[in-house]
């Protein structure tokens, strides 16, 4: 990696903003009293919260209207 330009361009090289991001979009959610998850299900569930998170859950909800559509 080239670090000394990366962080020029104000981008984070740590290790930490990728922990604290685990933190609060995956264990918040997948961590809850009760919860328990099949591979696939948790899979599927960490990808939808992910689009949500990262504000691009529009293209998830086209996705499925793209689907339907094809029923």
């Amino acid at each position: 990696m080239r670090y000394g330009s990366y962080q020029a361009d104000g981008l984070l090289i740590g290790s930490g903003p990728i922990e604290a991001a685990h933190r609060s979009v995956l264990q918040v959610r997948m961590k809850r009293s009760g919860q328990r998850w099949a591979n696939h299900g948790c899979d599927h569930l960490l990808r939808l919260r992910v689009a949500y998170k990262s504000r691009k859950f529009d293209l998830v909800t086209q996705l499925l209207k793209n689907n339907q559509a094809k029923i």
